[in-house]
């Protein structure tokens, strides 16, 4: 893992596909690399997912509902985070700060 500190740390598209990893599988690294990314981020740090509002899913896609995300959050980084989908996409985007 880096050593170095960043202030904000943003990641696009690391989540957004899980291949053949299973929905709890990737449920898993999820959470592994947001552990390790908020060792680096001295004030917050961004991600986007695929969301569960769509007209379909794909298979090899990571669909994760709100509720599920914010229970992962709150469990280990708090309750200081924001959740946008106020952009015209099937994904959202979440800021959780320190």
């Amino acid at each position: 893992m880096l050593k170095k500190k960043y202030d904000y740390v943003i990641m696009n598209g690391v989540f957004t596909e899980k291949r053949e990893l299973s929905q709890n599988e990737m449920i898993k690294y999820l959470v592994s690399m947001l552990l390790e990314v908020s060792k680096i981020a001295k004030k917050g740090f961004a991600f986007n997912l695929m969301s569960k509002i769509v007209d379909w899913e794909r298979d090899d896609l990571f669909h994760l509902s709100y509720d599920k995300l914010a229970k992962i959050i709150i469990e280990n980084f708090g309750r200081k985070f924001i959740i946008r989908n106020d952009y015209e996409m099937y994904e959202y985007t979440v800021y959780i700060y320190k």
